[in-house]
């Protein structure tokens, strides 16, 4: 019997979500005009062949084609959501009415409800629950005192209460419309049942597994040995410059995973492949500064070498991390170039579930939504493809060719 409850109030609730060209006597209806997925996935540009050029103006190519298209990218699905948004005020009336089939209702949209005091919305609840289930609110505490006494036998008689006046409102339906009931009840549990299986399994296809790959990537060995190494000669040509160390907190990438958990661009309510990692723990977390208040006597040109050899350092982890990075943005694309049609499919059945909830699926705004989403969550990472690029060695140009640098200049 909770059941019943639960499910009546799921469909009162679930009749506020987004709202479709698709079904009948839906208000503001239009076609939509907007990009597809597959023009922004020809808009990014495909990860570099090569994420260590060196030089900077070898990127720039990149960038000026990365950042409009992600931005105009953005603007897309802000424009989609702007319109789902407007369209379901419109059409929140109709939904309730068609999902929760209650006399008691009274056809309230959610601008009326919220605009409800609080006793007005429980005096309609408890109308609702009268009117459709002959249960009044001192029947639902006597049951909810029964349960907490554990009298089996008053349980019982409330579930008896509570089944006899659904079987009493089906025997006041036709057969056809008993039969249709049952229909929709059968279709509702096998579009759910296919929205549950196809949009896990596109999020681990995709965004899952790049999500594993990073992560693992994150905890190479040898990856995390070099990265010590270059952080010991980083604190040497400190100590010659007397200039305080703060040694980097380990994280790579797995703070960019941080990131976009925290703005919820790697989930769409699925768990991801492993805990996600406290950021500002692990920012605490991070080694005291080393002083080295004094310079050594160390000359321009031994400073200058130390330098070059960290530059070295760091092009060569470049060399090891990036082209596996690449790897994993190329079978990300790839796999997001070929699931299109499966996200195309994700919202239709997302579109047609709610039309066999509310009687009202999805506009044409939401077609194609769900593709835009993870291609965003591809371009987040994409945006770091060249984050591995040392640059340009300008150690001669800082030290016995040029002048030396300011506190800090050397500490990255």
């Amino acid at each position: 019997m909770k059941k019943i409850l639960v499910v009546t109030v799921s469909l009162i609730w679930a009749a506020t979500s987004y709202g479709s060209d698709l079904g009948d006597g839906a208000a503001g209806q239009s076609s939509w005009v907007g990009k597809s997925p597959d023009y922004f996935l020809s808009m990014l540009p495909a990860p570099p062949g090569n994420g260590c050029p060196g030089k900077d103006d070898e990127i720039k190519s990149f960038t000026e084609k990365f950042l409009p298209a992600r931005k105009e990218l953005s603007a897309e699905i802000g424009k989609r959501q702007r319109a789902l948004k407007k369209w379901n005020e419109q059409n929140s009336r109709k939904m309730m009415e068609n999902a929760v089939d209650m006399p008691g209702f009274d056809g309230k949209s959610q601008a009326e409800m919220k605009k409800m005091s609080k006793a007005e919305r429980k005096k309609m609840a408890e109308k609702m629950m009268q009117d459709k289930f002959g249960v009044s609110m001192d029947d639902l505490k006597a049951q909810k005192k029964a349960n907490k006494e554990k009298k089996t036998m008053a349980n019982v008689d409330f579930a008896k209460t509570m089944a006899g006046e659904l079987q009493a409102n089906d025997l006041m339906k036709s057969k056809g419309e008993r039969e249709a009931d049952k229909q929709k009840i059968a279709d509702v549990g096998k579009l759910a049942k296919a929205q549950n299986e196809l949009a896990p399994q596109l999020y681990r296809a995709a965004t899952g597994k790049a999500v594993t790959k990073l992560e693992e990537l994150d905890k190479d060995q040898f990856a995390k040995n070099m990265r010590e190494m270059i952080y010991n000669e980083q604190d040497a040509l400190a100590a010659m410059l007397g200039q305080p160390y703060k040694r980097p907190k380990d994280v790579d990438y797995s703070k960019i995973i941080d990131v976009l958990k925290s703005q919820g661009k790697l989930e769409i309510g699925y768990e991801s492949v492993s805990d996600s990692t406290n950021l500002a723990e692990e920012l605490d977390a991070l080694p005291q500064t080393t002083p080295h208040e004094t310079a050594d006597k160390s000359s321009c040109q031994e400073k200058e070498d130390q330098c070059s050899r960290i530059h070295v350092a760091k092009m060569s982890y470049c060399n090891y991390m990036a082209p596996k990075l690449q790897k994993i943005l190329t079978e990300w694309r790839s796999t997001l170039l070929t699931s299109q049609s499966r996200y195309l499919e994700l919202d239709r059945i997302v579109s047609e579930l709610q039309q066999a909830q509310t009687g009202i699926g999805l506009p044409d705004a939401m077609r194609g939504l769900s593709g835009l989403d993870a291609i965003q969550r591809y371009a987040a990472v994409l945006g770091s493809a060249y984050g591995y690029n040392p640059g340009e060695d300008h150690c001669k140009d800082l030290f016995c060719g040029g002048e030396q640098p300011g506190a800090g200049s050397q500490s990255n």
